[in-house]
């Protein structure tokens, strides 16, 4: 099951996010500055992927 995190503040889980990394956890990070309309694009984006899986995302 996939889990999505939005935060500002990936640089305080950096340490967490590589061993999750190296215990094989796939996951994206995205790279500030990031607004609101890109947040909801991305995340309709997520949820139609769920129901469409040759859908591709960009933002």
């Amino acid at each position: 099951m996939p889990v999505y995190i939005v935060t500002a503040f990936h640089k305080e889980f950096f340490e967490e996010l590589k061993t999750a990394m190296n215990k094989g956890m796939e996951f994206e990070l995205l790279r500030k500055p990031i607004g609101n309309k890109q947040i909801v694009i991305l995340t309709k984006c997520i949820l139609n992927q769920h129901r469409n899986s040759q859908e591709v995302c960009s933002i």
